[in-house]
């Protein structure tokens, strides 16, 4: 049984549990959520199988159209993981099931739009290969990914009228190994984002338009990184970041992490 908040979140069975700098683990953590987690899990491992149950609430700040600060959008979690690992080759599953509070995917919208919040359901896998263990390279290699349902609860009196169909994806590949004296990681990955489903717009009286809901555009983004003991160097680049077509962000970071 543990608990923690922030960066001392416990990790479930399968999830990364090594925190980019911007890169997300399509099974966990996404540093660019900007919010506070609180998680508590339960396990319990048998020989090579490990069984958790996690309840993760998360909090963060939002904004109303003009910049003026509402309440805090609030999500609640609550995931199935079992993850088996062998000598060289590990495999992860969850399912999990999410309430958010006045959004959807971390998306807010102004009261006009009546978007009151939504729950999701989702499906997620990972496989883990250390091929240092398989006589192949001195990496470890991991890949993940998750596939989502979500109905949006409206309000019945906004721009939104009814959600279809909405669905979402995500991936992230991970390499890393020991170099010199520290550790490198290599990251790829495509952030959660709506990949099909719409939404019927109301904008007059007696007119409706069908609006799809996937990303116009879909974030991706590499991360390459190297620790040295308590010192990490990172640098990333973001291409239509934000799933806003055409936004770049590359950028980097040196972090000193202590344990007391």
């Amino acid at each position: 049984l543990a608990a923690g908040t922030g960066l001392a979140a416990p990790f479930l069975p399968g999830e990364s549990g090594q925190p980019g700098l911007v890169a997300p683990d399509a099974l966990g953590f996404a540093p660019l959520s900007g919010a506070i987690r609180d998680r508590l899990v339960a396990e319990v491992a048998l020989g090579r199988v490990a069984v958790a149950l996690g309840q993760t609430r998360s909090t963060g700040a939002g904004l109303l159209p003009g910049g003026t600060a509402s309440r805090m959008a609030e999500t609640r979690r609550t995931t199935l993981a079992l993850e088996t690992r062998g000598r060289s080759l590990g495999l992860a599953a969850q399912l999990s099931r999410e309430e958010e509070r006045d959004g959807l995917l971390g998306t807010r919208l102004g009261p006009a739009f009546g978007l009151q919040g939504s729950t999701s359901r989702s499906i997620g896998g990972a496989v883990a290969l250390d091929l240092a263990a398989a006589g192949l390279a001195p990496v470890t290699l991991r890949v993940a990914a998750s596939h989502g349902w979500h109905a949006a609860r409206l309000s019945g009196a906004g721009l939104f009228t009814r959600a279809d169909g909405l669905v979402s994806t995500a991936w992230s590949a991970d390499l890393g190994g020991r170099l010199g004296p520290g550790r490198f990681r290599l990251v790829a990955a495509a952030p959660q984002a709506l990949a099909g489903g719409s939404f019927d717009l109301a904008p007059a009286p007696g007119e409706l338009r069908r609006v799809p809901a996937a990303a116009l555009a879909r974030e991706s983004l590499v991360e390459v990184g190297y620790a040295l003991g308590p010192v990490a160097l990172s640098f990333h680049h973001r291409q239509h970041a934000g799933h806003v077509e055409g936004l770049a962000d590359t950028g980097g970071a040196v972090r000193l992490r202590l344990g007391f």
